[in-house]
């Protein structure tokens, strides 16, 4: 737990100086306390205060001697909402109008969520102590409440007032006695007291019987505060050596105005107070027994220092508070479709979600992570800041095994409302696709022969390629190449060209053919080659590969004169291969076969393919005839 000790005067001074607010200071969740000396709704001080929270842009806003209802509504008419006060909208919690003068809260209802039951009162001999409750918008969790007591102690020296101060101080504690262990809470007001041995102060912070409701100095200054110069730099009254208005004069000469703050606000942790930043506003350190407006000019400039001391002859006091951490996580991540083996690796963002615009200061997001079987993830621990760029945690889905892959990712931080925060985690894992040149095996190399024919009577063949056995947990089979090679690779083709396929459940078929002319090879010659197909998987998965080439052999024999001649193709060319002969025989120039001849067997009749069938095929076929 965090104890601030208090440094030199000197140096506070200095401290002081350099942390003055302005208005640049905006966007904190600032709790302030103002004794505003006696306001009603008749005040005309208005314009003094719009000039000083202007500047300090509080959050939280407890006031003590407000004297009824109406002076509550003319406040925040005419100070916080008004057209020249600080940025936001403003509301006031619940007000009780109780013996002599009041407190009242006002808090900005874009940073803090009240609702009217959150407000006690605890009544005294002399003026009534108010309990708020206060909660940061965009939390759900008790853990970031802050309970806000405002009193206003019995004023004066002497033993009889500081027992009656004891006496309202002990109402107090114990009422705070009675909150949950760990609560967030403040004493805020003006106490009244003139040194740290007081018994009401001892009584607010020493740990008693019940310490749950100690409460601790945020800047840790004991001492005899009055008429002290070595605390000069935190003393809040009086900014005033005139008689005016009512108020008390004498100089900056007493600490009469706190926040004390619970242990929990005390440890850095969760809502906590922001380090140096508590502070009795306009005080440099150099007025000590004289007027805010004598010189030298506060740091906050001339204006400001009019405004103190015509406003009231308190100073406000002021802190930051920092709100508790929220995660910012994904709650799904989807690995999408990866194939065996494959690197599937997720950058999952986690960051500290606080609106640091609404709120200024954040608790570091503290987190671990954890993942089911089936995925990997660095454990931690991690930190995030609010406002920075999102940690970048690679989760790795396993792709040792094919299946539809479900996990979940769990943030476990210090998030009130989500200690943990789940992602499921989805991904799908294929095989690798499986080339064959057949469907009932697997297998890389095939066939295709085209018989013997005379050139261009060739059938055109088809080579099938397959993604043997495919499933749905099976990739692609991408076929993006062909080539034919081999001695006579000039003389076959794909039919209208190739073009690259994804193979699924049905083959891929690619219609192959012999070329027409075959005048440059010999008669009976054998054609060889080879046509190549190159495979893979779908390129658009991760862990694609190339997979084995698909070659099937083709083979063709040109056929010569004689084998057009033997019509039947038994092998001999005979007497019923001259009738179907003599069938088609029509003269020279005649390209018309007869009505008795089949049109195929006019083409093979057509020996010598100059379009028509005469004497000199039969030449050809009288040579043949009997072969």
């Amino acid at each position: 737990m965090r104890r601030h000790q208090r440094l030199h005067s000197a140096l506070i001074c200095t401290m002081l100086a350099a942390f003055a607010f302005s208005p640049g200071d905006a966007f904190a969740l600032r709790l302030v306390t103002y004794n505003i000396l006696n306001y009603s709704a008749s005040a005309l001080r208005e314009g003094h205060f719009r000039t000083i929270f202007v500047v300090l842009q509080p959050d939280i806003l407890v006031v003590q001697e407000i004297t009824s209802q109406s002076a509550v509504n003319r406040f925040l008419s005419q100070v916080l909402n008004h057209a020249d006060g600080p940025p936001g909208t403003y509301a006031a919690a619940t007000f009780v109008n109780g013996p002599d003068t009041d407190n009242a809260l006002f808090y900005r209802t874009d940073v803090l969520t009240f609702t009217s039951g959150d407000h006690e009162v605890i009544t005294t001999t002399l003026r009534d102590i108010d309990r708020w409750k206060v909660r940061p918008v965009g939390y759900d969790a008790s853990g970031a409440d802050l309970y806000v007591y405002v009193c206003h102690l019995k004023a004066s020296d002497g033993s009889e007032n500081e027992q009656q101060r004891l006496a309202e101080a002990t109402l107090m504690r114990n009422n705070a006695n009675a909150l949950p262990a760990g609560t967030n809470f403040v004493y805020t007001g003006d106490f009244n007291v003139y040194y740290s041995d007081e018994p009401a102060y001892q009584k607010l912070t020493t740990p008693g019987t019940d310490p749950d409701g100690q409460a601790f100095d945020p800047i840790n200054s004991p001492g005899t505060w009055h008429a002290n110069f070595f605390f000069a730099d935190i003393h809040t009254q009086s900014p005033r050596t005139i008689d005016f208005g009512g108020g008390a004069i004498g100089g900056l000469d007493d600490r009469f105005d706190f926040i004390l703050q619970s242990a929990s606000l005390d440890d850095d942790e969760g809502m906590s107070y922001v380090f140096w930043t508590y502070k009795a506003f306009g005080q440099d350190g150099w007025h000590f027994d004289a007027a805010i407006i004598d010189p030298p000019t506060i740091p906050e400039g001339a204006d400001m220092a009019t405004a103190l001391h015509e406003g009231s002859d308190h100073l406000p006091v002021a802190l930051d508070l920092q709100v508790p951490a929220m995660v910012g996580a994904p709650t799904a991540i989807d690995f999408g479709t990866v194939i065996l083996n494959a690197d599937a690796v997720q950058d999952v963002p986690v960051s500290n979600a606080v609106d640091l615009l609404i709120f200024g200061y954040a608790d570091e997001l503290d987190y671990t992570l954890s993942v089911t079987y089936g995925f990997l993830v660095a454990s931690g621990p991690f930190q995030a800041d609010a406002g920075a760029a999102p940690n970048l945690h690679p989760v790795t889905m396993l792709t040792g095994a094919r299946g539809h892959k479900n996990g979940q990712l769990d943030v476990t931080s210090n998030d009130l409302d989500q200690p943990v925060q789940a992602a499921t985690l989805t991904g799908t894992v294929l095989s690798h696709a499986r080339p064959s040149v057949s469907g009932s095996a697997q297998t890389i190399v095939g066939s295709l022969d085209f018989g013997t024919a005379a050139p261009g009577e060739f059938p055109a063949l088809t080579a099938a390629v397959y993604n043997f056995s495919y499933d749905s947990l099976q990739a692609l089979l991408e076929v993006y190449d062909a080539e034919f090679i081999g001695p006579d690779s000039a003389y076959f083709a794909i039919q209208g060209g190739f073009a690259a396929q994804n193979v699924g459940a049905q083959p891929a078929e690619f219609v192959v053919e012999v070329s027409p002319d075959l005048s440059a090879l010999p008669d009976d010659h054998t054609l060889t080659a080879d046509l190549v197909f190159s495979a893979r998987d779908q390129q658009d998965l991760l862990g694609a590969v190339d997979l084995s080439d698909l070659v099937f052999h083709l083979t063709a024999v040109k056929q010569g004169p004689c084998g057009a001649a033997d019509f039947d193709q038994n092998g001999y060319v005979n007497l019923a291969d001259f009738a179907t002969f003599a069938s088609c025989y029509y003269g020279s120039g005649t390209t018309v076969p007869p009505p008795s001849c089949d049109p195929a067997n006019f083409a093979r009749a057509d020996i010598d393919e100059d379009g028509d069938v005469d004497l000199s095929d039969f030449a050809t076929f009288a040579l043949c005839f009997g072969s």
